[in-house]
């Protein structure tokens, strides 16, 4: 293979591996609160957080 092509399918990979993964469940549905209320003792159905180990809270986004 010529380094040109080479390049091009180098990039073809990282951009691939760079896209966002579909999420499990569309937010706010009434699958993604049974989800993360299930998986978060903290889950906040408000907010769409939950109460991590760092003590920030993050939004609930299962992958």
């Amino acid at each position: 293979m010529s380094l040109p092509i080479v390049g091009l399918v180098v990039g073809v990979i990282v951009a691939a591996a760079e896209r966002p993964t579909e999420s499990a469940f569309e937010p706010w549905s009434a699958e993604w609160h049974r989800y993360c209320a299930d998986r978060y003792r903290t889950f906040d159905p408000r907010t769409g957080t939950f109460l991590g180990s760092d003590g920030n809270r993050h939004f609930c986004s299962p992958t």
